[in-house]
């Protein structure tokens, strides 16, 4: 991406994670009700590399390299409702916390995106099917919302996750 600003060209460029990337994660949860329980897990986001380049009319070009990781912590409330004989439908809502790292020239000094901590609302929906007695399968989508306070310089993401697991139950 490139835009002109007076006398100044800035092109920002992803060099990675255009579209996405691979998470992964794992939760935890106790279920007291047939259609509800509590979830506590995590996810370890996709590092994704940018560049930041400036260019002046009158000055020499400026070049920011690096990357931004992050991993979500979340607890939230359950709800399921079973559709068919083996298949569920569910439902989660709660809180997520952030902890997002920024490494290189874009941490540099008070010019750039500092790295930080953001605590903000989590849900998710998805559909889970019994496999055997205890096993079953889930494809999911979550939605943890982060932050970017441009005042401050710092950010947090705003990840959607879609994902697909194995599960166990213990009964």
């Amino acid at each position: 991406m490139q835009f002109r600003v007076g006398r100044q060209t800035i092109s920002f460029d992803y060099t990675k994670n255009k579209n996405g990337g691979f998470s992964w994660g794992g939760a935890i949860g106790y279920q007291w009700l047939s259609w509800m329980a509590i979830e506590a897990g995590a996810f370890k986001l996709p590092t994704t590399d940018l560049s930041l380049e400036l260019n002046s009319d009158n000055a020499p070009s400026i070049n920011f390299n690096g990357s931004i990781k992050g991993t979500i912590y979340y607890l939230a409330g359950k709800m399921s409702h079973p559709i068919k004989d083996k298949m569920n439908l569910f439902a989660k809502a709660g809180l997520n916390y952030q902890d997002t790292s920024v490494s290189d020239d874009l941490s540099y000094g008070s010019d750039g995106i500092k790295s930080n901590d953001h605590i903000g609302p989590f849900f998710g929906v998805g559909a889970s099917y019994s496999i055997k007695s205890n096993w079953y399968a889930k494809i999911e989508y979550d939605r943890a919302s982060g932050q970017a306070d441009h005042q401050s310089d710092e950010y947090a993401p705003n990840p959607n996750i879609m994902l697909a697991g194995l599960g166990y139950s213990f009964s």
